[in-house]
């Protein structure tokens, strides 16, 4: 944890070995690879061309070579993560495979890795394929137990593992209520001493998660604790930080949720500034929240009647679904990445028929309709 730090103090005045630049080397990759397993990287491509740049300097020699490898692998996951590109998700799995198969025998630490980024990306991949997600979870808790007690790897999968229902709804986007007991569990998690604000503000928006439910929650003491949760991650993430959109977007689902179950108009134009900002940071389709944002905007807007075009803003938000397709390396990418499409198309193609405009319903409808055949034409040979 501590490399990074000590390579900047290094660098103030660097030791004249000609063995400096391999240390380093190697110094700030072990850096960037325990912060990517540790969910610590805020801009994991920023990391990913660090790790670049690195190698092109020379790379400390090919005995480098795999721990190059294995921070690649790590802050590949992290960027799949943050982008929520879920072909590259699907594409993890066997990626790790071919990282260990190339690897020469007997490299120090990699037998534990192995099982380790293999658990992770295969529970991953299974969760945004529709796989057995239970076996992964039990994959990546048996990996856990083979690490060592004061291995701080360990301590971050057992909080995971802790969350891991919080952290992934169900296909359909439902989500189990939370006990009261873990709910409490998890708050005083959120607020352990000694932790850095961007882990703060990760356990802070996962109590708000197991609050809110997707926005489902009835309860309105839940959903009022799930709000604060999400003020207080807001707080904590600034302006730059990948993860301030998502808690923007939060919050929003939470103030919406809070004027349901009251009844009232209350909070919704708060919420509406908040998914302003979210879009605004997104910057366009090429964001991986773009089409959420566009959606929810588009009913707060139709909600309040600040605009007869309401359904427009849900109708750029479809272009979000055809970038992550076009981006997609591969054909399975892609037909991974068009899942949710169709349904996302059906629900805008409501909103423009709401709004008194079929010729963008069937705008709507022929986008999902034209992503589906795009994505199906290099599969033909494919069962399903």
């Amino acid at each position: 944890r501590e490399l990074g730090y000590l390579v900047e103090l290094a660098e103030q005045d660097p030791p004249d070995d000609p063995q400096w630049p391999r240390h380093r080397t190697a110094a700030r990759v072990s850096a960037l690879m325990h912060a990517a397993m540790e969910g610590g990287v805020r801009d994991p491509r920023k990391a990913l061309d660090e790790l670049a740049a690195l190698q092109r300097e020379g790379g400390g020699g090919p005995e480098l070579r795999p721990l190059f490898e294995a921070a690649r692998m790590g802050l590949g996951l992290a960027r799949a993560v943050d982008d929520d590109d879920i072909g590259a998700m699907s594409r993890l799995p066997a990626e790790a495979e071919a990282f260990f198969a190339a690897l020469p025998p007997g490299v120090a630490g990699m037998d534990e890795l192995r099982d380790l980024l293999g658990a992770m990306t295969g529970t991953m991949a299974a969760r945004q394929t529709g796989g057995d997600f239970a076996a992964g979870v039990r994959d990546l808790q048996r990996a856990a137990e083979k690490l060592t007690p004061d291995d701080e790897l360990r301590t971050m999968l057992k909080d995971y593992l802790s969350a891991v229902d919080v952290l992934s709804p169900e296909p359909d986007g439902s989500a189990d209520r939370v006990g009261d007991d873990r709910l409490a569990a998890l708050v005083a998690r959120a607020q352990r001493s000694g932790q850095s604000a961007a882990d703060r503000a990760i356990f802070h928006s996962q109590v708000a998660a197991a609050c809110l439910r997707a926005g489902q929650e009835t309860s309105l003491e839940r959903v009022a604790t799930g709000v604060e949760h999400l003020r207080l991650a807001l707080g904590l993430t600034p302006a730059g930080d990948p993860q301030r959109s998502l808690n923007l977007i939060g919050l929003a689902v939470g103030l919406i949720r809070q004027s349901e179950l009251t009844s009232t108009t209350a909070g919704r134009r708060e919420a509406q500034g908040h998914l302003a900002e979210a879009r605004t940071l997104a910057g366009g389709p090429h964001h991986p929240h773009w089409q959420l944002i566009n959606e929810i905007l588009g009913d707060l807007d139709r909600t309040l009647g600040d605009t007869t075009d309401f359904h427009r803003t849900a109708v750029d938000g479809l272009r979000g679904h055809v970038w992550q397709v076009l981006v997609q390396p591969d054909q399975a990418g892609a037909f991974a990445s068009v899942r949710t499409a169709a349904t996302d198309a059906i629900a805008v193609a409501r909103s423009c028929l709401a709004a008194s405009d079929p010729e963008s319903a069937i705008a709507a409808l022929d986008a999902g309709r034209g992503l589906a055949l795009f994505a199906a034409t290099g599969l033909r040979t494919l069962a399903d």
